[in-house]
């Protein structure tokens, strides 16, 4: 199902998502789209993103210590 970029990132809160990209804003920041595949840790994400209309991001707050992709 299609939504929000920020729903998608409320309903899977604390997960790695890949999001099949269905429109972006006049920039190309991705507005909607639908979870694909979502992981514990980003390094699991690469296994779908051979795709360009898949965008991954994090659905949480954004770790204060160093984080090594």
């Amino acid at each position: 199902m299609i939504e929000s970029i920020d729903e998608l990132k409320k309903k899977h809160k604390g997960l790695w998502l890949a999001i099949k990209v269905a429109s972006r804003d006049e920039q190309g920041v991705p507005e909607t789209g639908e979870v694909v595949a979502k992981a514990k840790t980003h390094h699991e994400l690469h296994l779908v993103m051979d795709d360009e209309n898949v965008y991954e991001t994090y659905a949480g707050d954004v770790p204060t210590k160093a984080v090594l992709f």
